[in-house]
């Protein structure tokens, strides 16, 4: 049998026919059933480019006999995309180079499931529209942030017609697709790709996160028309490479938890600046030599310089790195988002230059301190990503990488080099920190905030991959001044 004879009769098995019997209408359902019969077969669906740099995170699912996955085309087709790892809640993975459909005007990929990894038992397609009456219930299930799964429970109704959201988009009206479906009673937040079902686990739609114009709600795609495309597609297996610009401006999850509300940030400012003041010296900058210590009556308690904080009135004490490390954490969840840029982001964003700003002109000191602690937290990261990390460094290079060009940070008195796509250095909206979208000068020193996603191997240079949250400028380090002895 040749090879499309073949791969074909792999499509049609993951979508075998659906017996549907006359079953009474069901107008509530248990979230726990749902879960029961839905979960082995949902994945959280991370995608990679040829460097390993993480790139999007969705929802998907596995299909009929598990050896395609479904998932939301946008996050799948970014440039450079190499590779999709499949998180089960079991703790297994899977991994996908290929893909046996991708459907632009539905928004919508098949992943082919590596042939060496264990088969799991997907879901049916259902071969016909639900009633959209709003009477019979239905459940949603998908990963919630990229965190954990969650599922909802509501009701299924005739969304907007492709033909106007189309329009709101500015894109071209595909053929062969009517409308798109929405589901009330809940939503999963940040988890494009979420199957909606029945109670038996049949999957009735996708649920799609779009940045259409006017569009507030979580839209999904008909598992019939899902249906449809896989049956009537080239019968043939492609690489990541040849994958179609999705139609649907998709949103975007680059690292999964759920954002903390951004008046957090205001908090952990105040609370660090705080903390930071050297225990020794209690903030004077002094020694504290007590009275009967004093050999040389000559001199004034108080004339010598803190030899803990060196004169600054500032130490990494107890507890700061850490705060630190996880305020770049959560500060990179909120201006990485999924949607367009609105308050939060700014917020964030504004919270975040203030903070790195007065850290900038820290004394020498501290920053030889705090960057001694970041190197040894890098040290052992190992497979511990992500990680919030608050970096000084030099711009050592700019490099060319699979999607763009690279910038390379080389950070104050450690080994490691820290790697950060251009595109995102100039942050969601493509402005940057200064709003003008330009970029730091090479040689430039600079103070960035941001969370480790994965460890970097390059031909020239070893490190960590970072997505920011914010940076500035600061000045280089200077000659550090020895305390009086």
């Amino acid at each position: 049998m040749g090879a499309r004879p073949l791969i074909a009769s792999v499509l049609l098995l993951s979508v075998a026919p659906v017996v549907v019997q006359a079953q009474p209408v069901v107008t509530r359902l248990d979230p726990e059933d749902i879960r029961d019969r839905v979960e082995s077969a949902i994945c959280l669906v991370t995608v990679e480019n040829t460097w390993g740099v993480p790139l999007a995170v969705a929802t998907g699912f596995l299909l009929g006999d598990g050896r395609f996955a479904v998932t939301d085309l946008g996050a799948v087709a970014q440039p450079a995309a190499k590779k999709a790892t499949l998180h089960f809640s079991d703790g297994s993975t899977a991994t996908a180079t290929q893909f046996g459909m991708a459907d632009p005007a539905l928004g919508l990929v098949a992943l082919r499931v590596g042939s060496g990894d264990p088969r799991r038992r997907g879901l049916p397609l259902a071969p016909r529209l639900p009633a959209l009456d709003g009477i019979g219930a239905v459940g949603a299930a998908g990963w919630q942030w990229g965190s954990q799964i969650e599922v909802v429970t509501g009701r299924v109704w005739r969304g907007p017609d492709i033909r106007d959201l189309a329009v709101r988009a500015r894109v071209e009206t595909p053929v062969g697709v009517e409308f798109f479906l929405r589901m009330d009673g809940g939503r999963i937040e940040a988890a494009s790709g979420s199957p909606v079902v029945d109670r038996r686990g049949t999957v009735l739609a996708v649920r799609l996160e779009m940045t259409a114009p006017g569009v507030s709600v979580a839209l999904a795609m008909p598992a019939s028309s899902l249906r449809r495309s896989l049956l009537e597609s080239e019968p043939k297996l492609q690489d990541f490479s040849e994958l179609p610009e999705p139609l649907w401006p998709a949103q975007i999850l680059r690292l999964p938890g759920k954002p903390p509300p951004p008046a957090a940030f205001a908090r952990v400012r105040k609370h660090v600046r705080a903390s930071v003041v050297c225990t020794e010296c209690g903030g004077t900058g002094k020694a504290k030599v007590p009275p009967e210590k004093d050999i040389f009556k000559h001199l004034r308690q108080g004339d010598f310089v803190c030899p803990r904080c060196h004169g600054e009135g500032i130490a990494l004490e107890s507890g700061v790195y850490e705060l630190l490390a996880t305020w770049a954490e959560q500060g990179t969840r909120v201006v990485w988002a999924p949607g367009p840029v609105g308050r939060a982001q700014s917020a964030a964003r504004a919270a975040g230059q203030e903070m790195l700003k007065w850290l900038a002109v820290a004394g020498r000191r501290f920053r030889e301190t705090y960057s001694e602690a970041t190197g040894r937290d890098i040290n052992r990261l190992g497979s511990q990503a992500p990680r919030g990390l608050v970096v000084y460094g030099e711009i050592r290079d700019t490099i060319s990488g699979p999607d763009g060009p690279y910038v390379i940070l080389d950070p104050l008195d450690t080994n490691y080099m820290v790697v950060v796509r251009m595109q995102d250095l100039k942050g969601h909206d493509g402005k940057g920190p200064s709003g003008s979208g330009l970029r730091p000068a090479d040689k430039s020193w600079i103070l960035l905030a941001g969370t480790v996603l994965s460890r970097f191997k390059g031909s020239r240079y070893r490190g960590v991959y970072v997505l920011p949250f914010e940076w500035v400028r600061c000045p280089a380090p200077g000659p550090l001044r020895l305390p009086k002895r």
